[in-house]
């Protein structure tokens, strides 16, 4: 009888010490899976760049940008290619005269001046009609545009200023005898309600 009891107590013990082997195990793991989960928060991730700056940039807005570009730089050449003719037929026109011609070489272009040139052109002519020598025999010139070049043109201002290169042929006494020199001519334009008129014209 006592060797059973010594043998159940036997047995019980080691029981009990395979149960405490267990729950040590079962605590080491947890410990385990703490100090991992610890541990992990110190891994640093590489998140791949992903800078969006340029996001916000609407697509197409370069093809906009030298769309507008183009057409400023055409709104420009076409420009000074019109304050170019009428610099060239101003200039011929204006600087063709004789005393013939009761200063229609003036009073002609006023449709291509400004409001303050035709006050100048009236009083210009009015003028020389007044102090008109006529006992003075025939005199004229006729003028020739051999070149023109821009020197300043701005469309947001409104202004530009062209030089008119001139062949000039003048006659005095007869239509035959005739000297040849040449000439420059400047003239300033100004936009007048989005045409581009002369409001000076002076001879170098």
């Amino acid at each position: 009888m006592k060797i059973k009891k010594m043998q159940l107590i036997v047995l019980l013990l080691a029981v009990l010490a395979l149960a405490g082997l267990g729950c040590k195990k079962t605590d080491n793991s947890i410990q385990n899976a703490n100090n991992n989960a610890v541990n992990n928060k110190n891994i640093t991730v590489n998140v791949p760049n992903t800078n969006t700056s340029n996001s916000n940039i609407p697509a197409g807005s370069q093809t906009n940008t030298n769309g507008a570009n183009s057409q400023q730089a055409n709104a420009i050449s076409r420009g000074k290619s019109d304050v170019e003719k009428i610099a060239r037929f101003f200039t011929e026109f204006f600087g063709s005269f004789s005393t013939d011609s009761n200063y229609s070489n003036v009073t002609g272009l006023k449709v291509y001046m400004t409001q303050n040139m035709q006050k100048w052109a009236d009083g210009f002519v009015a003028d020389a009609k007044k102090n008109k020598n006529s006992a003075a025999g025939y005199f004229g010139i006729t003028t020739k545009a051999v070149s023109v070049k821009t020197d300043s043109f701005s469309e947001e201002q409104g202004k530009a200023e062209v030089t008119v290169s001139c062949q000039r042929r003048e006659a005095t006494g007869t239509s035959t005898n005739a000297r040849i020199y040449y000439q420059d001519m400047t003239v300033s334009f100004l936009k007048e309600k989005g045409v581009w008129k002369v409001n000076e014209a002076r001879w170098k």
